[in-house]
């Protein structure tokens, strides 16, 4: 495969987190009520292991450097508790729990906690502008820039100790950090895939299969237009097998491809629906697939292969699908905004596999 030297590699599987933050402080466990919509200048995000237990990531972005606010439920949303309140840079906010007790925050900066929430902690990189990855609770990789070049380092303890890896991808000489979530994925056999930002070459991935000692590009998409700007995207779907995605300037997806082989041979994924970003699309196991976002609701029981357009309903009027995530085959949660007021979002949820949908109540900053 061919080095695009304009490709710049960007780390973040369950998310590129940007590091070195102020520690949170704590609030009293106290039982939100709420009225049925979120307002205000608010982005929300959620994470649940189980239809029943779950958290949300609420970002003010009323300014650049805000606040961020973590809420806990272990009743599918009918209540919700405030655990933490912390510094927040941007309005995208990531969450990710591997357990009920180990989860990762982003909020323009990142965060871990260790016991479901109770308490969060700081995690700092060596060098600047670190875009932090977790492949479990524990192994975790980091990519910062120093002096124009990138350095990526590895953590097998949760973040509190950092070992530099030596090697970095191809044609990282010209990376520089890019402010996008989710773009790669690390498992925790070494196995590593960056996704990149380029111009007026093919859409290009990054492999590693050693921890980052060596490193080898994956070419997806030669057509892309003269002075175009692409960006790529991996998310990993279950053990070998990862899907690709390759996006516009607007962030967009072009065209999607999945390899279960390390990228020796990839097929083209369809999808049935304009997919509005990435982070639409998302995989419970490797059959049972969602599309949720942009209006569009879509399962897949079989990889992608079939698509079935689900007529949702109990979904007020006035309101569109904006975005949401499936828990498994049958529950999915997913945001809803409001098109005659942008600040006005509610939550609903779904347990029969998207037929019809409830409003419950969001957390309330």
């Amino acid at each position: 495969m061919s080095v695009i030297a304009t490709a710049v590699a960007t780390i973040g599987a369950a998310g590129i987190w940007y590091a070195s933050p102020e520690m949170p402080s704590m609030i009293g466990q106290a039982t939100v009520t709420q009225p049925s919509s979120l307002t205000g200048p608010f982005t929300p995000t959620y994470a649940f292991v189980t239809p029943s237990l779950g958290w949300a990531l609420v970002v003010d972005y009323s300014a650049l450097t805000t606040r961020f606010f973590v809420f806990h439920t272990t009743d599918g949303a009918a209540h919700w508790y405030k655990q933490y309140v912390g510094k927040a840079r941007g309005d995208r906010p990531y969450l990710h729990f591997f357990d009920a007790q180990h989860g990762f925050a982003y909020a323009g900066f990142s965060y871990r906690t260790g016991d479901g929430g109770a308490h969060w902690q700081a995690i700092n990189v060596p060098g600047s502008q670190p875009y932090v990855n977790f492949a479990s609770p524990t192994e975790g990789w980091a990519q910062t820039f120093r002096g124009g070049a990138q350095h990526i380092y590895r953590t097998g303890d949760g973040g509190r100790i950092w070992n530099e890896v030596e090697a970095t991808p191809p044609g990282s000489g010209a990376a520089h950090p890019v402010l996008e979530p989710q773009t790669s994925t690390f498992s925790n056999d070494c196995e590593g895939w960056l996704g990149a930002t380029a111009t007026e070459s093919p859409a290009t991935v990054f492999l590693t299969l050693d921890c980052g000692a060596t490193w080898r590009s994956q070419s997806l998409m030669s057509n892309v237009a003269p002075g175009s700007w692409y960006e790529t995207a991996v998310k990993r779907v279950s053990g070998n097998l990862v899907v690709a995605f390759v996006s516009d300037s607007a962030g967009h997806v072009l065209s999607a491809f999945s390899t279960a082989d390390h990228g020796d041979t990839w097929r083209g994924v369809p999808f049935p629906t304009r997919v509005s970003a990435p982070e639409a699309v998302s995989f419970v196991d490797a059959q049972h697939w969602w599309i949720l976002g942009s209006g569009a609701i879509y399962t897949s029981n079989n990889a992608g292969s079939l698509w079935t357009h689900v007529h949702g309903s109990g979904i007020p009027e006035g309101w569109q699908f904006d975005l949401g995530q499936g828990i498994d085959a049958y529950h999915a949660w997913g945001i809803l905004t409001s098109t005659a007021k942008s600040q006005l979002s509610r939550l609903v949820i779904t347990t029969d596999g998207g037929s019809f949908w409830s409003v419950v109540s969001p957390p309330q900053p």
